[in-house]
């Protein structure tokens, strides 16, 4: 059996990933890298070009949002996400190979710096822009990557962490 990826914007807008996700040129990097589905949810943007479908071996399947997403996230090989908080948590809580791509349009660098941090740490891999999923080196990287799985246990680390980069005040 092949493998599945899923990619989630949660409820945010962040259509130059989900476009990036659904090119011919990705869709056939993820084919080469023996996965036969991907699973596609494209939050408050627009309905993806590509419907419900086959790409050349690939099953596709596109939905805006679902009541829970873990379902699709325990099915899984591989989550390609935004680098929100929530879903950050939810896929080292799955202790899911993570691949969290960079929203440059958001007003602060918090998803960066919270992406920049656990990639230090070795528990996702950061993707600077959905231009760099066009790369075959990009995607040799999530291939090979083996995460650190995420010890939780003290269930106020991961707010004291996040507190530590949206609470502190900002230089002007």
């Amino acid at each position: 059996m092949g493998k599945t990826i899923f990619v989630t914007v949660g409820t945010t807008l962040f259509t130059a990933l989900i476009e990036q996700m659904t090119t011919p040129e990705t869709l056939e990097r993820i084919k080469a890298r023996s996965y036969d589905k991907i699973i596609v949810q494209y939050g408050k943007g627009a309905r993806p070009a590509v419907e419900s479908f086959s790409f050349d071996g690939l099953d596709i399947e596109v939905y805006d949002f679902k009541p829970n997403l873990t379902d699709d996230m325990q099915k899984a090989d591989l989550i390609v996400s935004h680098a929100g908080a929530g879903t950050i948590m939810e896929c080292l809580r799955l202790r899911k190979r993570t691949a969290v791509v960079i929203n440059s349009i958001l007003m602060d660098d918090h998803q960066k710096e919270l992406a920049n941090a656990m990639s230090r740490r070795q528990h996702l891999v950061k993707v600077d822009s959905p231009l760099d999923l066009k790369e075959s080196s990009t995607w040799d990287a999530i291939e090979s990557f083996q995460p650190v799985p995420f010890e939780g246990g003290d269930h106020h680390f991961f707010p004291r962490f996040l507190d530590s980069f949206l609470l502190e005040p900002k230089a002007e």
